[in-house]
């Protein structure tokens, strides 16, 4: 049985140290994703977080080497305007895509771990009201570590359903098109033919650090475009945060191989671009955008490219992350379930958050930074 103790870092810098073993217990854990590693939470820190104070619970064994982390920070919710709580949420839970939260631990010592982090948020009971923890996967058992921190001291739990998306990609890509709706994969062949036709086709990966600026402005560029077509401004544009996050983390992702920007270009005209990142086997599909002036068929004939650059280079997965629309079930996409929690402690202002069903994003509650700057809406 280990000997364990619990430490409180408000900064990351404080962790700098533990770099290298932070992502080494990332592999080990049983939720090991790109979003849980060093290098997506220090962007994060750098470039979204402001001046927000981190609050990052350190679980170290008797040689004092850690063993587990439990990335939080410190934000703010404020009940009908009027009353605030203190609230604690994972890092990079917003302004930048990520999703996943989880403990980051081995799984063989994770019995031992939880109830070290148990007790160390039971004696930072003054540091926090509630506790808010989106897009938690269903397939990995997250919600199941996560749900262990509740204590006696809660007045509330309450968990939340919300749904994700995942291509499992085949060996071939003729088993990929043999699985396809007929239909779509005759439209996608139909709409090739036809940019084909306007010039001279190419799907164009970037592939040199220099050129990473540009793919980027390529990126947010179409991106604004394809939504102010329909009215809307994207999500650069309402988050001006996550345009920097996507540029502070390129290079880094860049050099550690992760970062995947496919532009489609007739012509060496960019008319679609999508970004992706490529971690332990998973393709996690972020944002996109087209020419909506441009000939149809151009989202559908790049996320096939895509696809199939995907399946050519081993990769298992496409994931679409959180999200049930309709047409990600056509590309092959399983949805399964995921959750979000709430919880908090037992005190007098959370009585009223006892009594009624209410969650952080909705119209009574106005969350704290740095996830309540830039609009959700227009």
């Amino acid at each position: 049985m280990m000997h364990l103790q619990s430490r409180v870092f408000t900064s990351f810098d404080q962790l700098a140290p533990y770099a290298n073993r932070w992502n080494e217990l990332v592999e080990l854990s049983p939720g090991n994703t790109l979003f849980l590693t060093w290098e997506w939470l220090d962007a994060w820190n750098t470039h979204v977080a402001g001046n927000i104070q981190l609050f990052i619970i350190a679980v170290f064994d008797e040689q004092e080497q850690p063993v587990a982390f439990l990335p939080l920070y410190q934000s703010s919710l404020k009940l009908f305007n009027l009353i605030s709580y203190k609230c604690l949420r994972p890092m990079g839970d917003c302004h930048c895509g990520g999703e996943y939260p989880d403990i980051i631990a081995a799984s063989d010592t994770m019995s031992e771990i939880l109830p070290c982090i148990q007790d160390c948020l039971d004696e930072q009971q003054d540091k926090w009201d509630c506790l808010y923890v989106q897009y938690i996967s269903g397939h990995t058992s997250a919600v199941s570590r996560l749900s262990q921190l509740k204590t006696d001291g809660l007045a509330f739990f309450r968990l939340r359903e919300v749904v994700f998306s995942s291509v499992a990609l085949p060996k071939s890509l003729e088993v990929y098109n043999k699985n396809m709706p007929k239909s779509l994969y005759t439209l996608i062949r139909r709409q090739k033919k036809k940019l084909e036709k306007l010039g001279d086709l190419s799907i164009v990966l970037c592939q040199e650090e220099q050129d990473v600026p540009t793919f980027l402005d390529i990126l947010f560029r179409l991106h604004k475009k394809r939504w102010q077509a329909v009215g809307q401004e994207g999500s650069f544009a309402r988050r001006p945060l996550m345009q920097d996050f996507y540029t502070g983390f390129a290079t880094t992702a860049f050099r550690k191989g992760w970062l995947k920007i496919f532009i489609l270009q007739v012509d060496g005209v960019p008319l679609a671009v999508q970004i992706g990142y490529l971690y332990q086997g998973v393709f996690y599909q972020m944002q996109e955008g087209f020419a909506p002036e441009g000939p149809g068929g151009l989202g559908n004939v790049l996320r096939h490219a895509v696809i199939n650059w995907c399946i050519t280079n081993n990769v298992q997965e496409y994931d679409y992350l959180g999200g049930d629309e309709e047409h990600k079930l056509k590309w092959g996409a399983k949805q399964y379930t995921g959750y979000t929690l709430f919880c908090g402690s037992r005190s007098l202002k959370n009585r009223l958050l006892t009594m009624a069903d209410i969650w952080p994003s909705g119209r009574y509650i106005n969350e704290g930074p740095p996830a309540c700057y830039g609009r959700s809406h227009n």
